[in-house]
């Protein structure tokens, strides 16, 4: 029997998402609480961390609740609760949306007319470092940072809604291949630069890898070095990547603005396209993002409702 994941259509998570749902469904049946209440010896609850507590009437009866962190992380303690986070996450869920939209299917057309792409969206401390320092090359970039400067990607989309704070509008997962045709490499500016955090990867870093793109990334420590271990290729041969073993997060981005300073623009090599196309056929192996899902996500999920049910 399929174990019943009970979700709100008021509280988004990333069982919502159809494409994730459908890999998961030799597995798991999707209810929703606003339909019916299933059976709660063959029930998990499943909720983000906003402030809807639509689960609350529910876990106080017993239902075990499954808190998806996968999209983000928080603090929040709950007795019979399974945290339920992946730092490949992105990887699996951008990979299965851009297979959906036909981004899998880009080739490049090599312009080399600017330095980088610099996409940025909400203000945050993290991204104000990196832009006051690079404000001298904008003029070599394609860039963004929509809530401090009003500015969106050359060629985007309209936005969705008029930009307010904490929201930009913009349509996030919309691709343009200028964008990377025109640039030599992407300069990501993740979510967090703090390794007071479990290393958290987003969507940020596996657009360069989606799309033919080398990268510097302005994030925690750390970062490189997970990429590598799951099989991506970084570049070594273009920038001195001895930034992603800098604890001290100001010398970090010391070393990743003399990249930028020292960056030698020239046609990609034979190396680099070769990195560059691995990581795109890696980005999109579905049939090994199956077999992690599986391995890093479902089996989890039944390891906690199993010990649930037997406790």
């Amino acid at each position: 029997m399929k174990i019943n994941l009970i979700l709100s259509r008021s509280n988004w998570t990333s069982f919502h998402q159809p494409a994730f749902t459908e890999l998961i469904s030799d597995y798991f049946d999707i209810v929703y609480v606003e339909d019916q209440i299933s059976d709660r010896d063959n029930s998990i609850l499943v909720s983000n961390l906003t402030q809807d507590c639509w689960y609350t009437q529910l876990h106080g009866q017993g239902y075990p609740i499954l808190l998806d962190l996968l999209w983000g992380i928080g603090p929040i303690e709950l007795d019979n609760s399974f945290k339920l986070s992946n730092p490949n996450w992105f990887w699996y869920a951008e990979s299965l949306l851009y297979k959906n939209l036909g981004y899998d299917g880009y080739i490049p057309n090599r312009q080399y007319a600017k330095l980088a792409l610099m996409p940025m969206g909400l203000q945050k401390a993290s991204h104000d470092m990196l832009f006051d320092r690079v404000e001298g090359y904008l003029d070599q970039f394609h860039w963004s940072y929509i809530e401090r400067a009003g500015k969106y990607l050359p060629n985007d989309l309209p936005p969705q809604w008029t930009a307010r704070s904490g929201s930009t509008g913009q349509h996030q997962r919309h691709f343009n291949p200028i964008w990377y045709d025109d640039t030599y490499f992407s300069l990501v500016s993740e979510t967090t630069e703090s390794n007071d955090f479990p290393l958290h990867i987003t969507e940020k870093t596996f657009k360069p890898i989606a799309f033919h793109h080398p990268f510097l990334i302005w994030g925690q420590a750390g970062v490189l070095a997970h990429l590598r271990s799951q099989g991506f290729e970084t570049y070594d041969n273009l920038f001195d990547e001895s930034y992603d073993q800098e604890l001290d997060k100001q010398k970090r981005l010391d070393i990743i603005i003399d990249n930028i300073k020292e960056f030698k623009q020239i046609k990609y090599d034979g190396l680099t396209n070769k990195k560059i196309q691995h990581n795109h056929q890696r980005f999109f192996d579905h049939a090994q993002i199956k077999v992690r899902i599986k391995q890093e996500i479902v089996d989890p999920i039944v390891e906690f409702f199993e010990k649930t049910r037997h406790s």
